[in-house]
């Protein structure tokens, strides 16, 4: 049975001022509200798996310690917000017999209920994994009875893109009309269609149709409880972010939430941090819908100023990698000309309505490098995950503490680099417009790999998802670790 940690908040909680509670916890209150929203993208079972874990908790009055030794799975399955690893997609089946959770199930006439209609898929070991459909996965991208193929999903991509419909807040679900497909882009929003809107296709041969209200009653939950915080905010542009969120998780809209984190960047060091939206594409097999994540979290300003020469450094610590050349400053060709520190800030989780949430994250992830990002680093969760961690047997016990110090400082500054320049760094080159660059067409930039000027770079329209489509993410996190590793070796 895996241990149970606490995050410790209280103390820096209780530094806020009356008007900064409120605020943080009515952004709390949004958060968690999106918990359904996750289960829901996770697997069929996992909102029955969660009420029934509830309802066992409600009905137990009290008796925590019998609880817990029954099932131990739960807190694993609450801290994933369902029944699949967060890190690798593999399912997590319970080593409990059929009959021990009907005996658990027997403390109430609403665990029974619930159990009989998730019991089979929660032993299931027939489907394992998530991914494509099929050969024992599944995914909740792709809801419904009727398989959709990968070759279907990139169809469908291409008439999301002609008539404007990104797919980060969607899911797509095949149905069979009269003998024929029809294919439904639910997109998540409050407010639900009528009247599904029937898109053009051009010859692609297929029916598709766009369907407002994907999530609708959570959203509706999320976007009222984010109503409240802004009673409360600190100034006019987080009452901006939270009515840009608000219209965009009441219509569906992408360019409303493409606003709201223009304008999130601009909020620099603010005492309570949040994060709210579809954000990580990890989950989609197809890599470009994205998981509901709610953070809300606490700055910590003494351990932030750790950062602060880190931040002031950047230009001249991005001129250290193996690609940087003299012109440009130093920098070379593959960096903008001027980099835009970040604002760096180092947190105290909150609240985590998440499948995973990360040492640190560097934020917004999806659009254009020359746009400013955040850094966040959460404090409590880096300290609790290095405290819990066992050390390796092979450590002499001498040595045990020692590790433990140094591991801290070497996850702290690795993270840092990893966020601040792993993600922080690089230019695309791009044709902007056509024949409008973003670099010297007439003389390319040298590929440091064929010594060769380089050959391709992106075209108009085209972004780093939809040319690296799933590997998109996988890629970046590995830049941002190598470039991390080595900048770290540099005195």
């Amino acid at each position: 049975m895996a241990t149970t940690y606490q995050l410790q908040i209280k103390t820096i909680f209780n530094t806020l001022s009356p008007r900064e509670k409120l605020y943080a916890h009515h952004l709390s209150q949004a958060a968690w509200q999106g918990s359904r929203i996750i289960l829901r993208q996770t697997s069929p079972e996992s909102a029955g798996i969660f009420d029934f874990i509830l309802e066992l908790h409600n009905a137990s009055q009290g008796q925590w310690a019998k609880l817990t030794e029954q099932t131990g799975v739960a807190g694993q399955f609450l801290s994933h917000l369902g029944n699949y690893y967060a890190d690798g997609n593999r399912k997590v089946v319970p080593r409990v017999s059929a009959d021990s959770l009907r005996k658990m199930a027997g403390i109430s006439s609403a665990a029974i209920s619930i159990l009989d209609d998730i019991l089979e898929p929660l032993l299931d070991v027939g489907t394992i994994s998530l991914g494509f459909l099929g050969a024992g996965r599944q995914s909740m991208y792709y809801p419904g009875a009727e398989i959709v193929t990968k070759e279907e999903i990139s169809v469908i991509a291409g008439v999301m893109e002609r008539n404007l419909i990104e797919p980060e807040n969607t899911r797509l679900r095949k149905r069979v009309e009269d003998g024929n497909a029809v294919f439904d882009v639910l997109r998540a929003s409050a407010e639900i269609s009528l009247t599904p809107t029937e898109l053009p296709t051009a010859d692609d041969g297929v029916t598709v149709r766009l369907v407002c209200g994907d999530h609708a009653v959570e959203l509706a939950k999320i976007c009222a409880a984010l109503h409240e915080a802004t009673k409360y905010a600190s100034n006019d542009t987080q009452v901006k972010i939270l009515a840009e969120y608000i219209e965009s998780f009441t219509t569906g809209s992408t360019e409303a939430y493409r606003r709201s984190q223009k304008t999130w960047v601009t909020d620099q060091s603010p005492r309570i941090e949040s994060i709210f939206g579809f954000v990580e594409p990890y989950r989609d097999p197809y890599g470009v819908r994205a998981e509901w994540e709610g953070i809300v979290s606490i700055s910590d300003p003494c351990e932030t100023e750790k950062l602060a020469g880190l931040v002031k450094e950047s230009a001249k610590v991005i001129s250290l990698l193996p690609w940087a050349s003299d012109e440009n400053d130093g920098k070379g060709p593959f960096e903008t000309s001027l980099f835009q520190s970040p604002d760096f800030t180092i947190v105290h989780a909150l609240a985590c309505c998440a499948s995973v949430v990360w040492d640190g994250v560097n934020l917004p992830n999806r659009y254009p490098r020359d746009m400013r990002h955040k850094n966040i680093l959460f404090w409590n969760l880096m300290t609790i995950r290095l405290e819990s961690r066992p050390v390796s047997r092979y450590i002499h016990p001498s040595e045990t503490e020692p590790l433990k110090t140094h591991t801290q400082t070497i996850n702290f500054i690795t993270t840092s680099l990893h966020e601040l320049i792993g993600h922080g760094s690089g230019k695309l080159l791009s044709e902007t417009a056509p024949n409008v660059y973003n670099f010297d067409i007439n003389h390319p930039p040298i590929n440091p790999l064929t010594n060769r000027p380089i050959e391709l770079w992106y075209k108009p329209g085209q972004t780093w998802t939809s040319v690296f489509g799933k590997l998109a993410t996988t890629v970046e996190k590995c830049r941002a670790n190598l470039i991390s590793y080595y900048i770290a070796d540099e005195k």
